[in-house]
């Protein structure tokens, strides 16, 4: 009964002369594909000044007066005219649904009904119609809205030249001074969206590097946010947060080591000294991912907003969010940047773990209580948390022993050691390849967006199933600190659900390839990230 009345209401939205394609004659639900189809004529049916649905009539009578006389919104080239009232149009006038995803969060639609971004003007797109794109691009259709308009069509000449043909374009553009025209607007070369009628027949997307391209035309106030002083301001404020809770982590590796808790509860000088080895050793893994962001996007000639730090009392902190405060000018920029981060990282942190093995070899089991030797007491697990620590960790590891523990017992870790291994788990995370993580990007600079996004689905879905199958972690004695992978990854996880799910900015050439051996290098760096989350065995052969 709900399907049918669904039915009627969405005939009666159409209108009579549709009433037959909404129909549902065998009791069925509605297909997905006829509520794509029904859903702009749905909100046409709704008053975009009060929020409140327009009653649904049947159409008049021949001779009658219309009940609604409200003119229909501007299509097509009617978008952009000088004297458009925004106020009119609804979301999907402003951003249409063949707008690609990597242009919707620019801006809000608030900034852009506001008026304080200029629309794009026709006399603008004819001039890049007939001057840039010329004998260089051949335009097989257009679509239109005020903030965005879309050349498709094809380059000119060989596939094979795609690079050069594309740099030739954008060169044309830049180049071109009559009218100013580059000074108003951004072009930008991606692959072909679906067109709206692809759209309502339910397009199965195809190889985004199959279709023809398209020239996305905005105004250049449409571009990323650069970075001001409340950016560099909010990076401030999230390195005081991360140091608070880096240090807390610290500290709290030491809740089994008698001699350091009694010193902080009596106060005595000295007792946070303990903890600032490790606290060092997670500050410099860390930071070297974050300090290789920037200093290869000032190589390369990429801006990027200051990072973000993001605390955490499970590792002191998940890492740092850092986002591009411009365009990239072609996919090569942006793997470049993607992947000197995690790359920096976790040489760090392999190399921390190599040096806290080396050192571990001469800790004296006796003086580790003593406020000046102490050390901090974790599970034996940490070691096995990773397969590249613990492969590590026996290749230098003399004694044999380290890794024989039983995973529940408590072992006293050199701070070198416990941060490499904290570290690595840390890096390792933001190679995952789900939404606008570095791993991702580096997935949709090599393969395309469209790989990108159905490897934040699959990731995203195995990370929900592993937190069902997982087995709980085996810690130590009460009160030790034991990192559990499967728990961080669902934090994680919810985390880039919430927060990093969408695409990632686009960038100026996203057609034009990276090469085979950028390619390569993502591939391994995407696998090698994951191979540090998979746990190594422990003496009973069961995955901790």
């Amino acid at each position: 009964a709900a399907a049918a009345a669904a039915d009627s209401t969405l005939a009666a939205a159409a209108g009579d002369d549709d009433a037959s394609a909404w129909a549902n004659t065998d009791n069925e639900p509605v297909v997905y594909k006829d509520i794509k189809k029904a859903f702009n004529r749905v909100l046409k049916a709704v008053d975009g000044k009060d929020g409140e649905a327009v009653p649904a009539t049947a159409p008049p009578s021949s001779g009658a007066e219309p009940e609604d006389d409200k003119p229909a919104p501007p299509s097509g080239a009617a978008m952009l005219a000088a004297d458009l009232n925004l106020e009119e149009l609804d979301d999907l006038d402003l951003q249409p649904l063949w707008l690609p995803e990597s242009l919707l969060d620019l801006r809000s639609q608030e900034a852009m009904r506001s008026g304080e971004i200029p629309l794009v003007k026709m006399t603008d797109v004819d001039a890049v119609k007939s001057e840039v794109c010329a004998a260089r691009f051949v335009v097989t259709g257009t679509d239109f809205s005020p903030y965005c308009v879309l050349l498709r069509g094809r380059l000119a000449g060989a596939r094979t030249a795609r690079a050069q043909a594309v740099a030739e374009l954008r060169a044309a553009f830049n180049s071109y001074n009559d009218g100013d025209v580059a000074s108003r607007l951004e072009m930008l070369v991606l692959p072909e969206p679906p067109t709206m009628q692809e759209i309502e027949e339910e397009f199965e997307f195809e190889s985004e590097r199959e279709r023809d391209l398209a020239l996305a035309l905005l105004p250049r106030q449409m571009a990323p946010s650069p970075a001001g002083p409340g950016a560099y301001a909010l990076s401030l404020v999230s390195y005081f947060g991360g140091t608070f809770t880096l240090l807390a982590f610290a500290l709290g590796s030491f809740a089994m080591n008698r001699q350091v808790m009694d010193a902080l509860e009596l106060g005595q000088p000295g007792a946070i000294d303990c903890a600032l080895p490790l606290f060092y050793a997670l500050f410099a893994s860390q930071f070297a991912h974050d300090i290789a962001h920037v200093v290869t996007a000032q190589v390369v000639g990429a801006e990027l907003a200051p990072p973000v730090l993001l605390p955490s009392l499970q590792t002191g902190v998940y890492g740092s969010i850092t986002r591009f405060s411009n365009f990239p000018r072609d996919l090569k920029q942006v793997f470049d940047v993607a992947i000197a981060g995690p790359l920096a990282g976790l040489a760090v942190s392999l190399g921390l773990v190599a040096y806290g093995v080396l050192a571990q070899q001469g800790v004296d089991p006796d003086a580790v209580n003593t406020l000046r030797t102490a050390l901090p007491a974790v599970p034996a697990s940490t070691l096995h948390l990773s397969l590249p620590v613990a492969g590590i960790t026996a290749l230098l590891d003399t004694s044999g022993n380290l890794l024989q523990k039983p995973v529940a017992d408590l072992i006293y870790m050199h701070p070198a050691l416990l941060g490499g291994c904290v570290g690595t788990i840390i890096n390792a995370l933001n190679l995952i390849p789900a939404g606008r993580l570095d791993g991702n990007r580096l997935v949709g600079a090599a393969f395309g967006r469209g790989a990108a996004r159905i490897a934040t689905l699959t990731i995203l879905g195995i990370i929900g199933l592993s937190t069902f199958v997982s087995p709980p972690p085996e810690g130590g004695s009460a009160g030790a600190v034991a990192l559990d992978v499967s728990s961080l990854l669902l934090y994680w996880g919810i985390f880039t659900l919430i927060f990093q799910r969408n695409q990632d900015v686009a960038a100026l050439d996203e057609v034009s390839d990276i090469g085979i051996p950028r390619k390569v290098a993502s591939v391994a760096a995407v696998a090698f990230g994951l191979l540090c989350l998979i746990p190594y065995p422990d003496v009973s052969g069961i995955l901790v």
